[in-house]
């Protein structure tokens, strides 16, 4: 699971430092939530794997500047309120 998630970062790390395309992130972290479900065979599999990648995307938050940051800063925000915040 955990290389999942990382390989996950580096990819939205790419993404970040190229075109910046919110919906592109969005949609690649949406694969990896899927894929946590259908591994656990139920939703908290998703939820778990939401809780993990946020802690490394604020990771990924500090380590970088400007449009980077405020890419990462979107991106959580995004997680917190569709995956995070309101578990459906």
């Amino acid at each position: 699971m955990t290389d999942r998630i990382s390989d996950c970062v580096s990819e939205l790390v790419l993404i970040a430092k190229g075109s910046g395309k919110l919906d592109l992130a969005q949609k690649r972290i949406e694969r990896l939530l899927d894929e946590a479900e259908k591994q656990r065979q139920h939703r908290s599999g998703r939820f778990t794997e939401a809780q993990m990648l946020r802690d490394q995307l604020i990771q990924a938050l500090h380590g970088h500047h400007g449009s980077a940051h405020e890419f990462f800063d979107k991106l959580i925000d995004w997680l917190d309120v569709e995956h995070l915040w309101h578990r459906k």
